[in-house]
């Protein structure tokens, strides 16, 4: 497959990367796969040249990791109020630092708390879970949360 400039990439909800053995700079890319940016906007925000667009982009595309957005296709974000209930479940188990947590994966996310997209959402639980050292509060937290972020 061609990777053309103007092609917009969004995530494949059914696929982590969690699953694979991703280079530093496949991980760059995955925060910056939005549904509004294009290739040649990732390439520059990340300085990669257009043969390193090619390579990199066709392997997260042949991973499944993601996906030419379609036409038709709507991105569809998590309302704000989800990421503070999410937020306040932290503060529970983590206490204060919970909210420093989130903002912190946010922002390596290249996201903010109104930009998450639904199809995000597992992997956004997925490095909360990694922040939390307690393997018992691990747990707990997903035990809360999982049932909450399916019904999205």
């Amino acid at each position: 497959m061609a990777i053309n400039t103007n092609v917009i990439f969004t995530l494949n909800p059914e696929e982590s990367p969690k699953n694979h053995k991703l280079k530093s700079i496949e991980w760059a890319i995955i925060t910056q796969v939005n549904g509004k940016n294009t290739t040649s906007e990732i390439a520059k925000t990340l300085s990669l040249t257009d043969e390193e667009v090619k390579i990199y982009f066709s392997r997260l595309i042949e991973l499944k990791l993601i996906k030419i957005l379609e036409d038709n296709e709507v991105v569809e974000y998590i309302d704000p109020e989800v990421i503070k209930g999410i937020e306040d479940e932290l503060v529970v188990l983590v206490g204060p630092v919970a909210s420093i947590i989130l903002d912190d994966i946010l922002l390596d996310m290249n996201k903010t708390r109104e930009t998450l997209e639904k199809s995000q959402i597992g992997f956004f639980v997925e490095l909360i879970k990694d922040e939390i050292d307690d393997e018992e509060k691990k747990m707990k937290f997903l035990e809360i949360v999982l049932p909450k972020i399916n019904s999205l």
